[in-house]
Order: C-alpha cells, then sequence, then structure tokens
C-alpha cells in the first residue's frame, strides 16, 4: 500500500545513524533523502539492504544555501545556514514530481502510536510496526485532504503530547519533526534557527489553518 504524497528526508552528519530512513525501508516505505555531495558516498557505506531497494538519495543542491532567507546579519556560509534550505530544496523537487503535497521528516526518527491512556492520564505508547505505520500515515493523509484551508499536519513528537488532552489533533498549533505540506502554499521555510516554529508561525499569520 503506497502513501500517497512523497516522503522526503533531511539529513546531515549522520551516515551511520539515520534511523528514520532505517525504520521507513524496513517496512518497504518508498523515500527520499537529501544528502549534501561530499557525505553521499559515506552514506552509501551504511546502506541496510531494504534502503537499496527503497530508499533514493538526491545530491542537494548548494545554491539554495546562498538564497535562503537566514532571518539574521551573520556571515551567509553554506555550511551553517542551518537546514531550511535543504527543506526547500525537497519542497522543489516534490512539486517537479507533480505531487500535492510533501511529507518532511527528521533523520532521527522512531515511529509510536499511542495504545491507552493510564489512570493518571498518561500516555501509554506502543512501537510501530509496519501495519501499524501504514494505517498511521493513511489516516494523516486522510485528514489532510479532508479540508481544503488545511495546509501543513504533524505527526506529533511523543514529547509534544500533552497527557492531559484526550483529543485527537490540535488546530493551530506548531508542526515540527514529520510534517505534510501543501506544495502550493506560498510560504517557504526561512531562518537560521528554529525554522519549524518560524514555518508554523509564517503560515497561521497568513491565515491558514494547521495541526498536529
Amino acid at each position: 500500500m503506497p502513501n500517497k504524497y512523497p516522503i522526503f528526508i533531511i539529513s546531515y552528519n549522520r551516515a551511520k545513524n539515520h534511523l528514520t530512513a532505517k525504520h521507513l525501508a524496513s517496512w518497504g516505505v518508498k523515500h527520499y533523502m537529501v544528502i549534501h555531495k561530499e557525505q553521499l558516498a559515506d552514506y552509501k557505506k551504511y546502506m541496510t539492504p531494504e534502503m537499496k531497494e527503497y530508499t533514493t538519495f538526491l545530491e542537494f543542491d548548494d545554491s539554495y544555501k546562498l538564497k535562503y532567507e537566514t532571518c539574521d546579519n551573520i556571515t551567509h556560509r553554506i555550511k551553517n545556514a542551518g537546514s531550511g534550505a535543504e527543506r526547500n530544496f525537497a519542497w522543489d523537487y516534490s512539486i517537479k514530481l507533480g505531487a500535492k503535497a510533501h511529507w518532511l521528516m527528521d533523520d532521527n526518527m522512531g515511529f509510536y502510536y499511542v495504545k491507552g491512556i493510564t489512570s493518571a492520564n498518561v500516555y501509554v505508547r506502543k512501537s510501530c510496526d509496519k501495519e501499524t505505520f501504514w494505517n498511521l500515515f493513511k489516516k494523516g493523509e486522510e485528514f489532510f485532504d479532508r479540508y481544503s484551508n488545511l495546509m501543513m499536519i504533524e505527526l506529533a513528537a511523543s514529547e509534544m503530547c500533552i497527557s492531559k488532552m484526550r483529543v485527537a489533533y490540535a488546530l493551530n498549533t506548531r508542526c515540527f519533526s514529520c510534517n505534510l505540506i501543501w506544495n502550493e502554499m506560498p510560504i517557504r521555510w526561512r531562518g537560521r534557527y528554529n525554522e519549524d516554529v518560524i514555518l508554523s508561525t509564517d503560515v497561521m499569520v497568513a491565515g491558514y489553518c494547521i495541526a498536529s
């Protein structure tokens, strides 16, 4: 069961320990990894057998760093502009694929789901297997497609879950590590630091909705 929208992982200096790609590949999920040219050889050394089938490396275009809006006056260098430029590169590549939206993930993620809540209002989480992962992403994409003014959603990081909230999602909050983004949204990543907070704020200020 393929995911509807392409998945991109941004990775830098984690050739030996890119957890997200290893998880996705082990479940048969096709995805792209955005890698800097000088690190490609190292990443290829540590590909699992499953990654060789399901992971596609994309060589990052350094020109995205040079034109990236860092939101500060620090001397601009390709290597220290933050990860927003790589995120914008993935966004444009998704558009070239003809996709209407894309998933954007960090490279150090585990995947869990909430199995229940204890009497002390604490989430009980379980590691995803292949079936629960596919169900999770299918439901996320179905929710995203349901609304015309929903520009971005996040599958929430566990540390962002508030134990007393027994709702499935929160509207107009922040989206961090595992985002599904509408490609036609007229806002892009910016900022050397905290680009995820900036994008979430920019989207809401522009009058669009997001959900986590």
